[in-house]
Protein backbone atom coordinates (compact mmCIF):
# COMPACT_ATOMS: atom_id res chain seq x y z
CA UNK A 1 0.00 0.00 0.00
CA UNK A 2 1.61 3.32 -1.21
CA UNK A 3 -0.75 5.39 1.43
CA UNK A 4 -1.45 9.39 1.55
CA UNK A 5 2.35 9.89 0.59
CA UNK A 6 1.56 8.53 -3.48
CA UNK A 7 -1.38 10.65 -3.62
CA UNK A 8 -2.48 13.05 -6.72
CA UNK A 9 -0.42 16.02 -8.70
CA UNK A 10 -0.76 19.04 -6.68
CA UNK A 11 -1.22 17.10 -3.61
CA UNK A 12 -3.98 17.95 -0.78
CA UNK A 13 -1.97 21.33 -0.18
CA UNK A 14 -2.71 22.81 -2.89
CA UNK A 15 0.19 23.18 -4.68
CA UNK A 16 2.84 23.57 -1.60
CA UNK A 17 4.94 20.93 -3.36
CA UNK A 18 7.04 20.99 -6.74
CA UNK A 19 7.34 17.90 -8.20
CA UNK A 20 10.74 17.26 -7.36
CA UNK A 21 10.30 17.69 -3.80
CA UNK A 22 6.62 15.24 -3.68
CA UNK A 23 8.98 13.00 -6.05
CA UNK A 24 11.12 13.07 -3.25
CA UNK A 25 9.08 12.81 -0.33
CA UNK A 26 7.36 9.42 -2.25
CA UNK A 27 10.67 7.74 -2.88
CA UNK A 28 11.79 7.96 1.08
CA UNK A 29 7.78 6.41 1.51
CA UNK A 30 8.74 3.84 -0.34
CA UNK A 31 12.15 3.45 1.03
CA UNK A 32 10.48 3.24 4.57
CA UNK A 33 7.98 0.67 3.23
CA UNK A 34 10.39 -1.64 2.00
CA UNK A 35 11.95 -1.01 4.95
CA UNK A 36 8.80 -2.23 6.68
CA UNK A 37 9.18 -5.59 5.02
CA UNK A 38 12.56 -6.64 6.97
CA UNK A 39 12.39 -4.45 10.18
CA UNK A 40 8.76 -3.23 10.58
CA UNK A 41 10.37 -1.31 13.81
CA UNK A 42 12.72 0.71 11.42
CA UNK A 43 10.10 1.01 8.61
CA UNK A 44 7.71 2.65 11.18
CA UNK A 45 10.23 5.03 12.46
CA UNK A 46 11.67 6.44 9.16
CA UNK A 47 7.93 6.92 8.31
CA UNK A 48 7.18 8.97 11.33
CA UNK A 49 10.46 10.94 10.97
CA UNK A 50 9.45 11.39 7.12
CA UNK A 51 5.67 12.65 8.20
CA UNK A 52 6.37 14.62 10.46
CA UNK A 53 9.15 16.19 8.31
CA UNK A 54 6.72 16.81 6.02
CA UNK A 55 4.04 18.43 8.62
CA UNK A 56 6.79 20.91 9.78
CA UNK A 57 7.63 22.18 5.85
CA UNK A 58 3.91 22.35 5.14
CA UNK A 59 3.03 24.42 8.78
CA UNK A 60 6.32 26.77 8.03
CA UNK A 61 5.42 27.10 4.56
CA UNK A 62 1.41 28.20 5.07
CA UNK A 63 2.84 30.24 8.28
CA UNK A 64 5.24 32.25 5.77
CA UNK A 65 2.55 32.43 3.26
CA UNK A 66 -0.04 34.00 5.54
CA UNK A 67 2.00 36.75 7.48
CA UNK A 68 3.00 37.80 4.16
CA UNK A 69 -0.89 38.04 2.87
CA UNK A 70 -1.63 41.92 3.81
CA UNK A 71 1.50 44.15 3.11
CA UNK A 72 1.68 47.28 5.74
CA UNK A 73 1.00 50.44 3.57
CA UNK A 74 3.09 52.89 4.31
CA UNK A 75 0.22 55.42 5.71
CA UNK A 76 -0.39 52.42 8.32
CA UNK A 77 -3.99 52.04 7.58
CA UNK A 78 -4.80 49.75 4.34
CA UNK A 79 -6.99 50.88 1.67
CA UNK A 80 -10.30 49.07 0.90
CA UNK A 81 -9.06 47.68 -2.17
CA UNK A 82 -5.81 46.64 -0.15
CA UNK A 83 -8.52 44.49 2.55
CA UNK A 84 -10.34 43.31 -0.34
CA UNK A 85 -7.51 41.47 -2.03
CA UNK A 86 -6.58 40.47 1.60
CA UNK A 87 -9.78 39.04 2.73
CA UNK A 88 -9.84 37.07 -1.17
CA UNK A 89 -5.97 35.98 -0.09
CA UNK A 90 -7.15 34.01 3.65
CA UNK A 91 -10.16 32.84 1.90
CA UNK A 92 -7.73 30.76 -0.59
CA UNK A 93 -5.11 29.90 2.03
CA UNK A 94 -7.79 28.68 4.33
CA UNK A 95 -9.64 26.73 1.62
CA UNK A 96 -6.27 24.99 1.08
CA UNK A 97 -5.68 24.49 4.59
CA UNK A 98 -9.38 22.70 4.84
CA UNK A 99 -8.41 20.73 1.62
CA UNK A 100 -5.24 18.90 3.60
Amino acid sequence: DDGPAAGGEGGAAGGVWDDAAAAALRARWQAAAAQFVEEPGAGVAQARELVAEAVRTLAERLLAEEAALVPDPPTGQPDTEAMRLAMRRYREVLDRVLAV
